[in-house]
């Protein structure tokens, strides 16, 4: 979990966002984590959300043998 904040803190929060509100704040990120879906990782050749919703289905069925 600390390397998940680290990177939202590196890639979404630096430099300081200028907001006025945190409305206007909570916009901005929302922006960047659905951008950030878009991304590729070097060793993928899909993205983000492509692999997101490939492990959904396998996630939401529950441990195998119930």
């Amino acid at each position: 979990m600390d390397n998940l904040l680290g990177y939202v803190r590196r890639d979404f929060l630096l430099p300081v966002p200028r907001v006025s509100t945190l409305e206007e704040l909570n916009v901005t990120l929302e922006r960047h984590c659905r951008d950030d879906l878009q991304r590729r990782g070097r060793e993928h050749p899909t993205s983000k959300a492509v692999r997101l919703e490939a492990g959904r289905a396998p996630a939401l069925s529950g441990p195998a043998g119930t």
